[in-house]
């Protein structure tokens, strides 16, 4: 026995002083050996990181404030295929994101041949990462939500530092161009309206401009619902609002602009309007005015819907989220970027999804937009069994939705009653001048109207020549009405 324990220590002593970073995690990724590289690399103590469970995620631990251990350890958990079995190869970053390294992640296998174990050797060259490993079918479906997850890092680690946003990652060009957008709108206190479907980013956005740069502790933000709240409350609370900024001014105390939040303004009550409009007209220094709504304020009142002279002192800067269908390049990514806030809230660990549940997630019409995605991701997560999202772990209205799309109800049937009787006189007399051979007399009798009348119907319906011409053949039946309406 003591033999055995003197080899082990032999072990752990050649690893640790390995000059290639490595570690072990167990089957539940909890972190069970750190060498003196890898721990040089990460920036922490090996034996702090010893016993730390890491998540998938990409989220750091603290909003604000230096990154903590977990976070280191966040940092090297695995993709959930390889605790489930699969090598693979991937890119790690460091927690602050300086640097990267390319792992190798080894499964170990257990006496009943069941995954108990990985082992993670690291490489600080610039190597180019190799595909992933095995002949799993769902191997590709694994390499693109390790794709997904170090995008979603990267925008975070971007975000983080900007304006702390990170549902305005995609690769659309409309959230480029408002990323660059935000911090414009967060440098001055001009009034600014932000235009979005319900459940979308709005106040996201609206939050990123008052928190960029870092506001002082003097600086509110105020959040008005204003399809909801009473006219009264919303009059006093604007007023409050403004007169607290006007002595601030006065006193001579450090500019620090509060920001007022009226979401919904396209629904706030007429009398408010007109006292805003006049509250506005003022230029307070010290409070910016954000509005979001559902259509542009300015369309709004060209309508009549709205007063004119307050839509223009809302946009003078204009913020456009278009919805998530009208970007359905965006959505695989904030996909990833929901399923990894849900493997931070949970033991439960989800590397990403299948081609089918991404397709059927791009191909939904998201009428609640962002907020109803963050829902089925988090009830996908809930149900998956694997270490990927299938399309069965959609919840239902993902697949009704679908369903509804192929089976889509035809519409009633229009039915032109001149065009058809049209038809059918038309029929009617051509068989009649068939089986008269030509002869208008007997048509006419057949018809049961006079010659005269019948050759006025025959040049009325073009019908003269053809009759004559028409091949004879009494079995043609007369035209079938149109379908009736389903």
């Amino acid at each position: 026995m003591s033999s055995s324990r003197s080899s082990f220590k032999e072990l752990l002593k050649l690893l640790d002083a390995a000059a290639e970073p490595l570690y072990v995690v167990d089957a539940s990724g909890c972190i069970v050996f750190v060498n003196a590289s890898c721990a040089a690399w990460l920036g922490v103590e090996a034996k702090d990181l010893v016993d730390l469970v890491g998540r998938y995620h990409s989220r750091p631990e603290s909003a604000a404030g230096p990154l903590t251990v977990q976070d280191a350890a966040n940092a090297l958990c695995p993709p959930p295929a390889v605790l489930a079995g699969a090598p693979l190869t991937d890119e790690i970053l460091s927690p602050d994101g300086a640097r990267r390294c390319t792992a190798t992640f080894l499964p170990l296998r257990g006496a009943a041949d069941e995954p108990c174990g990985v082992l993670a050797v690291l490489s600080t060259q610039d190597a180019p990462r190799d595909p992933p490993q095995g002949e799993s079918p769902s191997a590709d479906a694994h390499e693109e939500s390790c794709d997904l997850h170090r995008q979603v890092r990267r925008f975070r680690r971007e975000l983080k530092g900007r304006y702390r946003l990170e549902r305005l990652a995609g690769k659309s060009a409309a959230m480029a161009r408002l990323r660059l957008q935000v911090p414009l709108a967060a440098s001055s206190n001009a009034s600014v309206e932000i235009i979005g479907p319900p459940g979308g980013a709005c106040e996201h956005v609206a939050r990123a401009i008052h928190y960029l740069p870092e506001p002082p502790a003097t600086a509110r933000f105020v959040a008005l619902a204003c399809r909801h709240l009473a006219a009264d409350l919303l009059s006093s609370t604007i007023a409050a609002l403004f007169e607290r900024s006007s002595a601030a001014a006065k006193s001579g105390e450090p500019a620090a602009i509060s920001t007022l939040l009226l979401n919904d303004a396209d629904a706030l009550p007429a009398e408010v309007q007109t006292e805003l409009s006049r509250r506005l007209a003022q230029c307070s220094p010290t409070l910016r005015v954000v509005a979001t709504a559902q259509r542009c304020l300015a369309e709004l009142a060209a309508a009549g819907e709205f007063d004119d002279r307050l839509a223009g002192l809302l946009s003078t800067l204009t913020l456009e989220i278009p919805p998530l269908c009208a970007r359905t390049e965006d959505i695989p990514l904030l996909a990833q970027l929901c399923l990894e806030d849900a493997n931070a809230a949970s033991a439960k660990q989800v590397g990403g999804f299948t081609a089918d549940a991404l397709d059927r997630l791009v191909a939904y019409p998201w009428p609640r937009d962002l907020a109803e995605l963050e829902e089925i991701v988090r009830a996908a997560h809930q149900r998956a069994e694997g270490t990927l999202v299938t399309a069965a772990d959609l919840p239902e209205p993902i697949a009704l939705a679908l369903d509804a799309a192929v089976f889509r109800r035809k519409g009633d049937a229009r039915i032109d009653l001149e065009q058809y009787m049209h038809q059918i006189e038309t029929e009617l007399i051509l068989r009649a001048m068939r089986r008269a051979k030509g002869n208008k007399t007997e048509a006419a009798r057949l018809l049961g109207m006079t010659r005269p009348r019948l050759y006025r119907r025959l040049v009325q319906l073009g019908l003269e020549k053809g009759a004559e011409e028409s091949p004879s053949n009494d079995d043609i039946a007369a035209p079938s009405a149109p379908d009736d309406p389903q």
